[in-house]
Protein backbone atom coordinates (compact mmCIF):
# COMPACT_ATOMS: atom_id res chain seq x y z
CA UNK A 1 0.00 0.00 0.00
CA UNK A 2 2.84 2.41 0.84
CA UNK A 3 4.46 1.63 -2.49
CA UNK A 4 1.20 2.35 -4.30
CA UNK A 5 0.74 5.66 -2.45
CA UNK A 6 4.30 6.62 -3.33
CA UNK A 7 3.66 5.90 -6.99
CA UNK A 8 0.43 7.87 -6.88
CA UNK A 9 2.39 10.73 -5.37
CA UNK A 10 4.85 10.58 -8.26
CA UNK A 11 2.04 10.67 -10.79
CA UNK A 12 0.28 13.52 -9.00
CA UNK A 13 3.50 15.51 -9.06
CA UNK A 14 3.75 14.90 -12.78
CA UNK A 15 0.16 15.94 -13.34
CA UNK A 16 0.67 19.12 -11.33
CA UNK A 17 3.69 19.97 -13.44
CA UNK A 18 1.84 19.40 -16.71
CA UNK A 19 -1.40 21.09 -15.66
CA UNK A 20 -3.54 18.02 -16.27
CA UNK A 21 -7.17 18.32 -15.14
CA UNK A 22 -7.62 14.81 -13.85
CA UNK A 23 -5.64 15.22 -10.66
CA UNK A 24 -8.70 15.63 -8.49
CA UNK A 25 -10.22 12.28 -9.25
CA UNK A 26 -7.01 10.27 -9.67
CA UNK A 27 -6.21 10.70 -6.01
CA UNK A 28 -9.55 9.14 -5.11
CA UNK A 29 -9.46 6.37 -7.69
CA UNK A 30 -8.25 2.85 -6.90
CA UNK A 31 -6.51 0.18 -8.94
CA UNK A 32 -8.80 -2.35 -10.52
CA UNK A 33 -9.59 -5.38 -8.38
CA UNK A 34 -12.15 -8.14 -8.65
CA UNK A 35 -14.28 -6.85 -5.79
CA UNK A 36 -14.12 -3.14 -6.65
CA UNK A 37 -14.68 -3.45 -10.38
CA UNK A 38 -17.38 -6.13 -10.29
CA UNK A 39 -20.25 -3.68 -9.67
CA UNK A 40 -19.12 -1.69 -12.73
CA UNK A 41 -19.44 -4.63 -15.12
CA UNK A 42 -21.88 -3.94 -17.94
CA UNK A 43 -21.71 -0.15 -17.70
CA UNK A 44 -20.61 1.98 -20.65
CA UNK A 45 -17.03 3.20 -21.05
CA UNK A 46 -17.35 6.97 -21.48
CA UNK A 47 -13.69 8.01 -21.52
CA UNK A 48 -10.21 6.51 -21.57
CA UNK A 49 -7.28 8.59 -20.30
CA UNK A 50 -3.56 7.89 -20.48
CA UNK A 51 -1.11 9.19 -17.87
CA UNK A 52 2.60 8.62 -18.42
CA UNK A 53 5.80 9.87 -16.88
CA UNK A 54 7.61 10.10 -20.24
CA UNK A 55 6.60 11.67 -23.52
CA UNK A 56 7.63 8.56 -25.43
CA UNK A 57 4.49 6.74 -24.26
CA UNK A 58 2.05 8.53 -26.53
CA UNK A 59 -1.62 7.77 -27.08
CA UNK A 60 -0.88 6.77 -30.67
CA UNK A 61 1.61 4.12 -29.55
CA UNK A 62 -0.59 2.79 -26.77
CA UNK A 63 -3.99 2.86 -28.52
CA UNK A 64 -3.50 -0.47 -30.38
CA UNK A 65 -2.72 -2.14 -27.04
CA UNK A 66 -5.95 -1.03 -25.32
CA UNK A 67 -8.73 -3.60 -25.64
CA UNK A 68 -11.55 -1.40 -24.30
CA UNK A 69 -13.01 1.35 -26.48
CA UNK A 70 -15.20 4.35 -25.68
CA UNK A 71 -18.81 3.21 -26.04
CA UNK A 72 -18.01 -0.41 -25.24
CA UNK A 73 -19.47 -2.30 -22.31
CA UNK A 74 -17.00 -2.33 -19.40
CA UNK A 75 -15.43 -5.76 -18.74
CA UNK A 76 -12.70 -6.71 -16.27
CA UNK A 77 -11.23 -9.21 -18.72
CA UNK A 78 -10.58 -6.39 -21.21
CA UNK A 79 -8.59 -4.50 -18.59
CA UNK A 80 -6.53 -7.57 -17.74
CA UNK A 81 -5.73 -8.09 -21.43
CA UNK A 82 -4.78 -4.42 -21.76
CA UNK A 83 -2.32 -4.71 -18.88
CA UNK A 84 -0.76 -7.81 -20.40
CA UNK A 85 -0.43 -6.02 -23.74
CA UNK A 86 1.29 -3.05 -22.12
CA UNK A 87 3.73 -5.21 -20.21
CA UNK A 88 4.54 -7.30 -23.28
CA UNK A 89 5.09 -4.23 -25.48
CA UNK A 90 8.30 -3.23 -23.75
CA UNK A 91 7.13 0.38 -23.61
CA UNK A 92 6.49 0.42 -19.88
CA UNK A 93 8.23 -0.84 -16.79
CA UNK A 94 5.01 -0.74 -14.76
CA UNK A 95 1.36 -0.07 -15.52
CA UNK A 96 -1.88 0.24 -13.56
CA UNK A 97 -5.50 0.78 -14.51
CA UNK A 98 -7.78 3.06 -12.49
CA UNK A 99 -11.56 3.01 -12.89
CA UNK A 100 -13.94 5.79 -11.80
CA UNK A 101 -17.69 5.59 -11.71
CA UNK A 102 -19.45 8.58 -13.28
CA UNK A 103 -23.17 9.14 -13.91
CA UNK A 104 -22.78 8.31 -17.61
CA UNK A 105 -20.83 5.08 -16.99
CA UNK A 106 -17.14 4.55 -16.18
CA UNK A 107 -13.90 6.37 -16.91
CA UNK A 108 -10.76 4.27 -17.39
CA UNK A 109 -7.34 5.75 -16.71
CA UNK A 110 -4.16 3.97 -17.69
CA UNK A 111 -1.14 5.00 -15.60
CA UNK A 112 2.16 3.97 -17.20
CA UNK A 113 5.71 4.29 -15.96
CA UNK A 114 7.97 4.22 -19.00
CA UNK A 115 11.14 2.28 -19.50
CA UNK A 116 14.43 3.86 -20.44
CA UNK A 117 14.51 4.08 -24.23
CA UNK A 118 17.71 3.97 -26.29
CA UNK A 119 17.92 7.09 -28.44
CA UNK A 120 21.25 6.32 -30.10
CA UNK A 121 23.80 3.56 -30.38
CA UNK A 122 27.26 4.89 -31.14
CA UNK A 123 30.19 2.80 -32.41
CA UNK A 124 33.43 4.63 -31.72
CA UNK A 125 37.12 3.89 -32.14
CA UNK A 126 39.26 1.91 -34.59
CA UNK A 127 36.48 -0.05 -36.31
CA UNK A 128 38.28 -1.45 -39.41
CA UNK A 129 34.89 -2.85 -40.46
CA UNK A 130 31.85 -1.18 -42.01
CA UNK A 131 29.67 0.26 -39.29
CA UNK A 132 26.56 -1.09 -40.99
CA UNK A 133 27.87 -4.63 -40.64
CA UNK A 134 28.66 -4.11 -36.96
CA UNK A 135 25.20 -2.75 -36.22
CA UNK A 136 23.72 -5.89 -37.72
CA UNK A 137 25.39 -7.87 -34.93
CA UNK A 138 23.93 -5.87 -32.05
CA UNK A 139 20.93 -7.09 -30.07
CA UNK A 140 20.29 -3.63 -28.55
CA UNK A 141 18.82 -1.32 -31.18
CA UNK A 142 17.90 2.33 -31.29
CA UNK A 143 14.32 3.22 -30.38
CA UNK A 144 14.05 0.13 -28.18
CA UNK A 145 13.86 -0.25 -24.39
CA UNK A 146 17.24 -0.38 -22.68
CA UNK A 147 18.02 -3.97 -21.66
CA UNK A 148 21.25 -4.55 -19.76
CA UNK A 149 21.65 -8.14 -20.92
CA UNK A 150 21.42 -7.00 -24.55
CA UNK A 151 24.20 -4.48 -24.04
CA UNK A 152 26.45 -7.11 -22.46
CA UNK A 153 25.57 -9.56 -25.20
CA UNK A 154 26.50 -6.89 -27.75
CA UNK A 155 30.04 -6.73 -26.34
CA UNK A 156 30.54 -10.47 -26.74
CA UNK A 157 28.83 -10.60 -30.13
CA UNK A 158 31.01 -7.80 -31.49
CA UNK A 159 34.20 -9.40 -30.21
CA UNK A 160 33.18 -12.77 -31.67
CA UNK A 161 32.36 -11.10 -34.98
CA UNK A 162 35.79 -9.46 -35.10
CA UNK A 163 37.51 -12.74 -34.25
CA UNK A 164 35.68 -14.50 -37.07
CA UNK A 165 37.15 -11.88 -39.41
CA UNK A 166 40.67 -12.44 -38.10
CA UNK A 167 40.88 -9.60 -35.56
CA UNK A 168 41.85 -11.90 -32.70
CA UNK A 169 42.93 -9.10 -30.35
CA UNK A 170 39.82 -6.95 -30.83
CA UNK A 171 38.54 -5.22 -27.69
CA UNK A 172 35.00 -3.90 -27.12
CA UNK A 173 33.65 -1.95 -24.16
CA UNK A 174 30.10 -0.71 -23.61
CA UNK A 175 29.38 2.64 -21.95
CA UNK A 176 25.65 3.36 -21.55
CA UNK A 177 24.85 7.00 -20.76
CA UNK A 178 21.45 7.19 -19.08
CA UNK A 179 19.27 10.26 -18.55
CA UNK A 180 17.03 9.03 -15.73
CA UNK A 181 14.93 12.18 -15.69
CA UNK A 182 13.85 11.84 -19.32
CA UNK A 183 14.28 8.05 -19.35
CA UNK A 184 16.51 8.04 -22.41
CA UNK A 185 19.90 6.50 -23.02
CA UNK A 186 22.82 6.63 -25.41
CA UNK A 187 24.80 3.40 -25.67
CA UNK A 188 28.42 3.82 -26.72
CA UNK A 189 30.56 0.89 -27.81
CA UNK A 190 34.27 1.67 -27.64
CA UNK A 191 36.03 -0.55 -30.20
CA UNK A 192 39.69 -1.26 -30.84
CA UNK A 193 39.91 -3.74 -33.70
CA UNK A 194 43.67 -4.19 -33.56
CA UNK A 195 45.66 -5.99 -36.28
CA UNK A 196 44.20 -8.57 -38.61
CA UNK A 197 45.98 -11.86 -38.03
CA UNK A 198 47.45 -13.82 -40.93
CA UNK A 199 48.20 -17.52 -41.34
CA UNK A 200 51.84 -18.27 -40.61
CA UNK A 201 53.32 -21.74 -40.97
CA UNK A 202 51.11 -24.69 -41.91
CA UNK A 203 52.21 -28.19 -40.92
CA UNK A 204 50.76 -31.68 -40.80
CA UNK A 205 51.11 -34.13 -37.91
CA UNK A 206 50.79 -37.78 -38.88
CA UNK A 207 51.48 -40.05 -41.87
CA UNK A 208 50.89 -38.17 -45.15
CA UNK A 209 52.51 -40.56 -47.65
CA UNK A 210 52.20 -40.86 -50.61
CA UNK A 211 51.50 -37.10 -50.61
CA UNK A 212 53.80 -34.24 -49.67
CA UNK A 213 52.98 -31.46 -47.21
CA UNK A 214 53.20 -28.96 -50.07
CA UNK A 215 50.64 -30.91 -52.11
CA UNK A 216 48.25 -31.16 -49.17
CA UNK A 217 48.59 -27.46 -48.36
CA UNK A 218 47.73 -26.66 -51.97
CA UNK A 219 44.22 -28.01 -51.34
CA UNK A 220 43.57 -25.74 -48.35
CA UNK A 221 41.56 -22.61 -49.02
CA UNK A 222 43.26 -20.76 -46.16
CA UNK A 223 46.94 -20.93 -47.01
CA UNK A 224 50.00 -19.18 -45.63
CA UNK A 225 49.70 -15.39 -45.72
CA UNK A 226 45.91 -15.34 -45.89
CA UNK A 227 43.66 -13.87 -43.21
CA UNK A 228 43.20 -16.33 -40.36
CA UNK A 229 39.65 -17.45 -39.69
CA UNK A 230 38.93 -20.22 -37.24
CA UNK A 231 35.79 -21.31 -39.10
CA UNK A 232 37.72 -21.52 -42.38
CA UNK A 233 40.42 -23.64 -40.76
CA UNK A 234 37.75 -26.05 -39.56
CA UNK A 235 36.19 -26.13 -43.03
CA UNK A 236 39.61 -26.88 -44.53
CA UNK A 237 39.81 -30.11 -42.52
CA UNK A 238 36.61 -31.32 -44.20
CA UNK A 239 37.74 -30.00 -47.58
CA UNK A 240 41.08 -31.82 -47.42
CA UNK A 241 39.46 -35.02 -46.16
CA UNK A 242 37.04 -35.10 -49.10
CA UNK A 243 39.93 -34.54 -51.52
CA UNK A 244 41.68 -37.57 -50.02
CA UNK A 245 38.50 -39.62 -50.44
CA UNK A 246 38.44 -38.64 -54.11
CA UNK A 247 42.05 -39.89 -54.35
CA UNK A 248 40.80 -43.30 -53.15
CA UNK A 249 42.08 -42.89 -49.61
CA UNK A 250 38.58 -43.44 -48.26
CA UNK A 251 39.56 -44.18 -44.66
CA UNK A 252 41.60 -40.97 -44.34
CA UNK A 253 41.13 -38.70 -41.34
CA UNK A 254 41.98 -35.01 -41.12
CA UNK A 255 41.66 -33.01 -37.90
CA UNK A 256 41.32 -31.68 -35.43
CA UNK A 257 43.77 -28.82 -35.92
CA UNK A 258 45.84 -26.87 -33.44
CA UNK A 259 46.61 -23.16 -33.70
CA UNK A 260 49.58 -21.36 -32.16
CA UNK A 261 49.04 -17.59 -31.93
CA UNK A 262 51.90 -15.13 -32.19
CA UNK A 263 50.31 -12.07 -30.59
CA UNK A 264 53.26 -9.80 -31.29
CA UNK A 265 53.61 -10.81 -34.92
CA UNK A 266 49.85 -11.09 -35.55
CA UNK A 267 50.26 -14.56 -37.07
CA UNK A 268 48.74 -17.97 -36.43
CA UNK A 269 50.60 -21.21 -37.11
CA UNK A 270 48.27 -24.14 -37.87
CA UNK A 271 48.98 -27.84 -37.41
CA UNK A 272 46.52 -30.31 -38.95
CA UNK A 273 46.44 -33.80 -37.51
CA UNK A 274 46.18 -36.25 -40.40
CA UNK A 275 46.20 -39.93 -41.24
CA UNK A 276 46.05 -40.51 -44.99
CA UNK A 277 45.57 -44.26 -44.50
CA UNK A 278 45.70 -47.00 -47.15
CA UNK A 279 44.30 -46.77 -50.65
CA UNK A 280 40.82 -48.17 -51.25
CA UNK A 281 39.81 -50.46 -54.12
CA UNK A 282 36.37 -51.95 -54.82
CA UNK A 283 35.19 -54.71 -57.15
CA UNK A 284 31.47 -55.01 -57.88
CA UNK A 285 30.07 -58.16 -59.48
CA UNK A 286 26.50 -58.55 -60.70
CA UNK A 287 25.66 -54.84 -60.72
CA UNK A 288 26.77 -51.63 -62.42
CA UNK A 289 28.91 -49.40 -60.23
CA UNK A 290 27.63 -46.35 -62.12
CA UNK A 291 24.01 -47.19 -61.24
CA UNK A 292 24.83 -47.81 -57.60
CA UNK A 293 26.59 -44.45 -57.42
CA UNK A 294 23.76 -42.63 -59.19
CA UNK A 295 21.14 -44.09 -56.84
CA UNK A 296 23.18 -43.11 -53.77
CA UNK A 297 23.48 -46.73 -52.65
CA UNK A 298 27.24 -46.61 -52.02
CA UNK A 299 27.89 -43.25 -50.27
CA UNK A 300 31.44 -44.29 -49.34
CA UNK A 301 32.29 -43.95 -53.05
CA UNK A 302 31.42 -40.25 -52.86
CA UNK A 303 32.31 -37.98 -49.96
CA UNK A 304 31.70 -40.28 -46.97
CA UNK A 305 34.44 -42.13 -45.09
CA UNK A 306 34.46 -45.88 -45.54
CA UNK A 307 33.97 -48.07 -42.47
CA UNK A 308 32.07 -51.22 -41.56
CA UNK A 309 28.96 -49.39 -40.40
CA UNK A 310 28.53 -47.45 -43.65
CA UNK A 311 29.24 -50.66 -45.60
CA UNK A 312 26.46 -52.58 -43.81
CA UNK A 313 24.00 -49.72 -44.39
CA UNK A 314 24.95 -49.68 -48.06
CA UNK A 315 24.34 -53.44 -48.39
CA UNK A 316 20.85 -53.01 -46.89
CA UNK A 317 20.13 -50.16 -49.32
CA UNK A 318 21.28 -52.25 -52.29
CA UNK A 319 19.18 -55.21 -51.20
CA UNK A 320 16.09 -53.02 -50.69
CA UNK A 321 16.60 -51.29 -54.04
CA UNK A 322 16.69 -54.56 -56.02
CA UNK A 323 13.71 -55.97 -54.13
CA UNK A 324 11.71 -52.89 -55.14
CA UNK A 325 12.67 -53.73 -58.70
CA UNK A 326 11.10 -57.19 -58.29
CA UNK A 327 14.26 -59.19 -57.47
CA UNK A 328 12.91 -60.52 -54.19
CA UNK A 329 15.54 -63.26 -53.82
CA UNK A 330 18.51 -60.93 -54.35
CA UNK A 331 21.63 -61.70 -52.34
CA UNK A 332 24.31 -59.15 -51.53
CA UNK A 333 27.56 -60.56 -50.13
CA UNK A 334 30.86 -58.89 -49.41
CA UNK A 335 34.43 -59.69 -48.52
CA UNK A 336 37.17 -57.35 -47.39
CA UNK A 337 40.90 -57.66 -47.08
CA UNK A 338 43.14 -55.00 -45.57
CA UNK A 339 46.85 -54.24 -45.46
CA UNK A 340 48.79 -51.13 -44.51
CA UNK A 341 48.78 -50.09 -48.16
CA UNK A 342 45.34 -51.23 -49.42
CA UNK A 343 41.75 -51.92 -48.42
CA UNK A 344 40.19 -54.29 -50.97
CA UNK A 345 36.40 -54.68 -50.97
CA UNK A 346 34.45 -57.13 -53.14
CA UNK A 347 30.66 -56.84 -53.49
Amino acid sequence: MKRLEHRRGQMLALLAATGAVVVSWLAAARPVSATAAAPLEGRTVTRIDLLADVSGISRDRVRPLIVSRVGDVFRQDDLARTLRNLQASGLVSEAEVFVESVPEGVVITLAAWGRVQVERVILRGDLQVRERDLRGVLAQGEGEPLVTSRIIRGVYDLENYYQRLGYLAASVRAKPQIDYENKTAVVVYEIEAGPRFKVGEISFEGPVEPFSAVELEGHLRMGTGKTYRHREARADTERLEKWLFAKNHRVARVGPFESLIDWDGAEVDITYKIDVGPRFHIEIHGAEERRLRRKGLVPFLKDTRYDEAILLRSIERIRAYYQRQGYFDVEVDWTESSTEELVHLVL
